[in-house]
């Protein structure tokens, strides 16, 4: 990236935040703070109103915009791109959202960019198995709502055995894997940090009870402890080829290719329970062949016997 492209894309860094520190925009463009000063003093002779703040970082003056600029090729069809993935894993709340934005870019576009995008728009798909998807009852754009403008929700939450209670959190953080949205909050009623699973959500009610803020590196170190705190253990397993394309699709906890041969793959893989491990393993076949835990070959042996016993047709 050019110098001049920089500075104009500084100004747009800025208008889409509050404040920002030059170490995180030299970190943005991947150049030094030394040259993100020397841009900011650019931009203020030029007389762009960059207003500092010492320890807290850069903002521009308020109601400073720049004009609308125009998207390149590669910038609409990563927006093209972006649309899918939202239609594949987030719920009508946000698709309804990303759809009217998506429109509003295609309404400046040259017709010539339009036609391309259109073309990209019907060759990009995102395939998801409705047995993976989770559906839930309440929209993540209120979930949005409410952790934007600091509101308590009074969440209806069922929990893995089946259990509901009514829990006032607040919402802190969106994260969304193993195919699930989750909700990492602080439960007023545990009086700690707690990450609830959208879909285990039974009903909810936004109240109008605000919170104070709380710093975001309290909530890393909180994720960083229950990791660390979790139970595991490093398991050595041979894949086949083919298998292992699966499981390392599949197997989110931690895994890592230690040897290959011919035909197979043994790799490391970290888990905290060895049953559910077992459980797993057992859904290859003979594709798969443990290697260092005789604990975990007796649990497989033992789940194949009764797999072999409960499958036996009576007489």
């Amino acid at each position: 990236m050019n110098r001049v492209d920089r500075l104009v894309a500084i100004i747009l860094l800025l208008q889409s935040k509050r404040q920002i520190t030059a170490e995180a925009i030299a970190l943005h463009f991947e150049v030094s703070v030394r040259t993100i000063y020397r841009d900011i003093t650019a931009l203020g002779e030029a007389g762009v109103p960059v207003i500092a703040e010492v320890g807290r970082g850069y903002s521009l003056m308020h109601g400073y915009h720049l004009p609308p600029v125009m998207f390149s090729q590669q910038e609409a069809m990563a927006i093209a791109t972006a649309s899918v993935l939202v239609q594949g894993i987030t719920d009508p709340s946000v698709v309804a959202s990303m759809q009217s934005a998506v429109l509003k870019i295609q309404a400046v576009l040259p017709k010539e960019l339009l036609e391309s995008l259109e073309k990209l728009e019907q060759r990009t798909s995102f395939f998801q198995h409705d047995s993976h998807s989770a559906p839930h009852q309440i929209d993540i754009a209120c979930v949005q709502q409410a952790m934007v403008e600091r509101k308590i929700i009074l969440l209806d939450y069922q929990d893995r055995m089946g259990n509901t209670t009514s829990r006032p959190v607040e919402p802190l953080e969106l994260v969304h894997y193993q195919n699930r949205w989750h909700l990492l909050s602080w439960c007023k009623m545990r009086n700690d940090f707690r990450d609830f699973r959208l879909d285990r959500v039974t009903g909810y009610t936004l109240t109008e009870q605000s919170y104070e803020y709380r710093d975001h590196q309290t909530i890393s170190d909180c994720i960083q402890s229950w990791i660390a705190n979790e139970p595991k253990q490093c398991v050595q397993v041979a894949f086949s080829r083919w298998a292992l394309d699966r499981a390392q699709r599949e197997w989110s906890f931690g895994i890592r290719t230690l040897s290959e041969q011919a035909d197979t793959v043994i790799v490391e893989l970290v888990t905290g329970e060895l049953e559910w491990l077992a459980n797993w393993l057992l859904s290859f076949g003979t594709a798969v062949q443990v290697i260092n835990s005789p604990a975990l070959q007796t649990i497989l042996v033992q789940r194949a016997q009764e797999l072999a016993t409960h499958h036996t047709p009576s007489s």
